[in-house]
């Protein structure tokens, strides 16, 4: 983006985050460091700390906290925790916790821990 700012500060800690689990500490890092965003959603919960893209869609859902929410993601009658979304992913039915998904993503039924790469395809029920 040519537009934007970029802002030059002190670090604290230094992570890897070229494995699953450390990614996931430094977004739970990030989130309260205040990272967070939220938005209006539809018959849902949101627990901070989160970041929700603002093209975001989520309905009948719970989602948080330490849940990272990408542009144009729908989440639909699913439980989210500690969890990265990568952008136009669909998720619906699912229970997920510690988990990556990768963009344009659908995960579809039941329970489970998953780290899925761009345009995956899963069905957990």
């Amino acid at each position: 983006d040519r537009d934007a700012k970029l802002e030059v500060g002190t670090v604290d800690v230094w992570e890897d985050c070229g494995k699953p689990e450390t990614l996931l500490a430094t977004n739970r890092y990030l989130l309260d460091k205040g990272g967070g965003q939220e938005i209006a959603t539809d018959n849902s919960v949101l627990i901070p700390p989160v970041h929700i893209a603002s093209s975001a869609s989520i309905a009948n859902s719970v989602v948080g906290p330490y849940v990272s929410v990408a542009e144009e993601v729908v989440i639909e009658n699913s439980i989210i925790s500690d969890c990265i979304i990568d952008r136009a992913a669909h998720i619906e039915h699912a229970i997920l916790r510690q988990s990556l998904v990768g963009s344009e993503t659908q995960v579809r039924g039941g329970v489970g821990t998953v780290e899925l790469g761009d345009h995956s395809k899963v069905n957990l029920g």
